[in-house]
């Protein structure tokens, strides 16, 4: 995990980020209607039942629901942070207006779509062309596809945060000279003295200093709508 990871004094034009961001979970998986969503007993105590409703399963698919099934019931949060998985946009948006301390009606998106769905885990270099703050310290909740025949997420939020929109530049041209340039979310995590060292980058402790992450394509980063103000970082 620690490869996924990168300091906030490397989000400055010119530099080189060698680039990690995790795949999309599960491709074409729909979203359900939030009666529908909560009629599903989502525990790994009806997993055989739950299993059957998506028949028939391949064991790589029944493996990736029980992750996930596991995962929710067992969030392993770290001090201070808050955790926990929706199943429908109508649950995923009232738990985001809980943690954020603010109404359904304040609050705004952010995602990343040109991120490839395939992710970027070759740790290649990419060179960072522009930053913009997107919000300044404070919070924010990121909510992750998880690997589920449905739409699942896993959302949680370790606060403070400030968030950035870099755009990126791959050092070396693909065979088909696609991908070279992108424009995705970075989400940096201000206090991470409860961070587990192992999730550090090299040489760097818990506490030391700010990290920041990328977020894959199908993530969406919640915060509230009121107004920031946004601006070419130094």
């Amino acid at each position: 995990m620690s490869n996924m990871v990168f300091l906030e004094e490397a989000l400055k034009p010119g530099s080189t980020i060698p680039c990690y961001i995790q795949p999309s979970a599960t491709l074409g998986a729909p979203l359900l209607r939030r009666d529908v969503a909560d009629s599903i007993p989502m525990s790994t105590g009806n997993f055989i039942k739950i299993l059957t409703m998506f028949a028939p399963a391949s064991n790589d698919m029944a493996t990736k629901i029980w992750s996930t099934l596991d995962d929710c019931e067992h969030p392993r949060a770290i001090k201070g942070e808050t955790k926990a998985c929706v199943s429908s946009v109508e649950s995923m948006v009232e738990f985001a207006a809980s943690v954020l301390g603010v109404s359904t009606y304040n609050l705004a998106a952010f995602s990343s779509p040109d991120v490839p769905v395939d992710g970027v885990m070759t740790g290649r270099g990419y060179k960072v062309a522009a930053v913009t703050r997107v919000r300044e310290a404070g919070d924010t909740m990121t909510c992750h596809r998880g690997s589920f025949p449905f739409a699942m997420f896993m959302c949680h939020a370790v606060n403070p945060t400030r968030v950035y929109s870099v755009t990126l530049e791959g050092e070396d041209v693909d065979a088909d000279g696609a991908g070279q340039r992108m424009e995705v979310l970075a989400v940096c995590h201000l206090d991470t003295s409860d961070f587990h060292p192992a999730k550090m980058p090299l040489h760097v402790k818990p506490g030391d200093a700010p990290l920041c992450h990328f977020i894959s394509r199908d993530s969406i980063l919640w915060a509230p709508a009121t107004p920031a103000s946004a601006h070419a970082a130094a």
